[in-house]
């Protein structure tokens, strides 16, 4: 009996703990989140903030997971159903979102993209197998890692193609992506992530050579014609900047996998070699 007892009290104690250790985690997370939004009002314009868009596809904690990883797309598509909250509000009020900790769904895993089911979408099934790759084994599933790691886009305002939003803005897709650079740099210093990948090679190249970067290391795709290549840089911020071609054309699986795997190896020192 008196071991039942002693159990017993251990559970409690230990659940008391967990508690507390959860209380912690989310006062980082919700300290973490609003010095990024702090960063973001301060240096992004007003006009660019109340324009319909997203910060960031995934909850505050992210920020503080640990993920070495911060995973960047290129700007929110327009979705049909206009009821969701995630398909019309304002970058400003997804900011009040993230700081106040409302923002509970990961965009590539909870999140419905127009007909499919949750998680389901095939930018969302090919963001997985990519993040499969990044946990070092491809036959794992990267859903556990991806659910750790802050995701965004390098453009934060909302367009049906990149098409209507230089029509609706008059500039790039990649000119933008630098006037919402501030929000990407708050996210890498409150994270310390060792590398930014991302599937937006077009503006992480302009982005690159706008920060004086160079050309950067490019290496195979495992594909071929526009989405052949690679490419690494070393961010002045610290992490790697990794570019991948965009996974609405291309499958990280299959044929592709053995390039991909070589140039994470390459540059992530947390993959084993």
């Amino acid at each position: 009996m008196s071991w039942v007892i002693l159990s017993l009290s251990d559970w409690k104690t230990r659940s008391k703990s967990d508690r507390q250790m959860a209380h912690a985690e989310n006062a980082a997370a919700l300290l973490a989140a609003r010095a990024v939004v702090s960063d973001a009002r301060e240096h992004i314009s007003a006009q660019l903030l109340q324009v319909s868009g997203r910060a960031l596809y995934s909850p505050a904690s992210t920020l503080v997971s640990g993920s070495p990883y911060y995973f960047l797309g290129v700007n929110p598509g327009e979705a049909p159903d206009v009821g969701q909250i995630h398909s019309s509000i304002t970058v400003e009020a997804d900011l009040t979102r993230l700081e106040e900790g409302h923002v509970a769904e990961h965009g590539y895993l909870d999140e419905q993209w127009k007909s499919h089911a949750p998680g389901s979408a095939p930018i969302q099934v090919r963001g997985q197998q990519l993040f499969a790759l990044l946990s070092g084994d491809p036959k794992e599933d990267g859903r556990a890692l991806l659910r750790r790691t802050p995701t965004s886009n390098f453009v934060l305002q909302r367009s049906t193609s990149v098409e209507a939003l230089r029509q609706r803005t008059g500039s790039s897709e990649s000119e933008l992506a630098l006037h919402y650079w501030p929000f990407h740099q708050a996210v890498i210093r409150e994270t310390n992530c060792e590398a930014v990948i991302t599937h937006a090679v077009g503006i992480a190249r302009y982005l690159a050579g706008a920060f004086g970067l160079g050309v950067g290391t490019v290496r195979p795709s495992g594909w071929g014609g526009t989405l052949a290549n690679c490419y690494a840089w070393r961010l002045r911020e610290g992490p790697m900047l990794l570019a991948v071609p965009n996974l609405s054309r291309y499958s990280p699986d299959g044929l592709r996998e053995p390039a991909l795997r070589a140039f994470f190896q390459e540059f992530l020192t947390s993959l084993e070699k």
